[in-house]
C-alpha cells in the first residue's frame, strides 16, 4: 500500500504540470491578443488622424489657389504636434493645372514607420479661356485656326465645332 501512495503522488505531480502548462499558455494567448487589439487600435486612431492631417494640407492649397494662382507653390516640412510630419507638394502640369500631393509621415513604434498621401489636381478656374476656333486650333498643336467652309477649308478641319462659335455651315479649319 505504501507503494500505491508514492505512484499517486507523482501523478498528482505530473497533472499539476500539465495543468500550469496549460494555465501559462491560456494567459500568454489573451495577453498577445489583448496587446495586438491595442496596437490595431492605435493604429487606427493615428491613420485617421493622419488621413485628416493630410486632407487639412490639401485644404491649405486649395485656399492658396483661390487667393492667388501664383501663390500656389510647394510647402516645405511642418512637424504636427510632435508626431506628424506634413508636406505638400505641387508640380505644375500645365499653365492653369497643377498637380497636389500632401504627404504625412509618423512612427507608429520604433523601425515601423507609417504614411498617408493624398493626390489632388488643381484648375486655375479664375482664367477666363474663350473656347473659340483659334483657341481650340491652339490647344490642339496648331498656331492658330478660323471657321470656314469645309469648301475654303485648307487646313486640317475639327468637325462638330459649332459649340466654339463657328456659325452653322461652317467648320473650325486649324493652320
Amino acid at each position: 500500500m505504501n507503494n500505491f501512495m508514492k505512484f499517486q503522488s507523482g501523478q498528482s505531480l505530473i497533472e499539476l504540470l500539465i495543468a500550469m502548462s496549460i494555465f501559462i499558455l491560456a494567459i500568454s494567448i489573451i495577453s498577445f491578443l489583448v496587446l495586438d487589439a491595442y496596437v490595431a487600435n492605435r493604429s487606427a486612431l493615428e491613420r485617421t488622424q493622419a488621413t485628416f492631417l493630410a486632407e487639412e494640407g490639401l485644404e491649405k492649397a486649395r485656399a492658396s489657389r483661390d487667393l492667388n494662382w501664383q501663390n500656389l507653390v510647394s510647402i516645405g516640412s511642418e512637424l504636427i504636434d510632435d508626431k506628424f510630419t506634413r508636406i505638400v507638394t505641387v508640380q505644375e502640369i500645365s499653365p492653369n493645372r497643377k498637380q497636389v500631393v500632401s504627404q504625412v509621415s509618423w512612427q507608429l513604434v520604433e523601425n515601423r514607420p507609417q504614411e498617408v498621401n493624398l493626390i489632388t489636381y488643381l484648375t486655375n478656374w479664375q482664367a477666363i479661356v474663350v473656347l473659340n476656333c483659334n483657341t481650340v486650333c491652339q490647344n490642339n498643336g496648331y498656331s492658330g485656326g478660323s471657321c470656314k467652309t469645309a469648301k475654303a477649308c485648307k487646313g486640317t478641319p475639327l468637325g462638330g465645332l459649332g459649340e466654339y462659335q463657328c456659325p452653322s455651315n461652317r467648320i473650325c479649319c486649324c493652320q
